[in-house]
């Protein structure tokens, strides 16, 4: 099973047993940040695009892991199946196996999702399609690799309704 990180909450619930990241677990020392690309409405668009030779030079410096903000919800068709569009998960899936080749650990996340944290309701089935074709896309990838469910849960997306979710 691949391992979960939960952002902003230090524990929470699944299938009723807790969940926790430990020193065990999460091997996570010193993380950088790769915001402000794959997260942008198109990557470039906020002044920075992902190259292979950053990798490199992160794990040069240290650094054991990377987190990868992605709007995966700026990047599907309709619904019902919320396809994510091809082009853009191929180069998702090319910034990951860069990461991955420099032995960089992942934190690959849902981010900018704000009409989730909006209308929960309202856009359930397209959080639920997105983390499903990644789920089937990424099932394969090494345990290096952490999947964060969704970026700074707010709004009208938090408690009970959350969890469920």
């Amino acid at each position: 099973m691949k391992k979960l990180v939960l952002a902003s909450l230090a524990c929470a619930t699944f299938a009723g047993a807790p969940l926790s990241a430990s020193a065990d677990t999460f091997k996570t020392q010193r993380c950088m940040n790769m915001g402000n690309a794959l997260d942008a409405p198109s990557e470039g668009l906020w002044g920075h695009t992902i190259e292979a030779d950053s990798f490199r030079a992160i794990a040069e410096a240290g650094f054991d892991t990377v987190r990868i903000p992605v709007k995966w919800s700026g990047h599907t068709g309709g619904g019902p199946d919320y396809v994510i569009d091809e082009p853009f998960f191929r180069r998702v899936t090319d910034v990951l196996e860069q990461a991955l080749a420099q032995d960089l650990q992942v934190i690959l996340n849902v981010h900018h999702f704000n009409d989730l944290n909006e209308d929960p309701e309202g856009n359930r089935a397209k959080f639920l399609a997105i983390w499903q074709q990644l789920a089937t896309r990424y099932q394969n990838l090494p345990d290096s690799v952490y999947f964060e469910i969704v970026n700074e849960p707010n709004d009208a997306f938090k408690g009970d309704l959350m969890r469920e979710i």
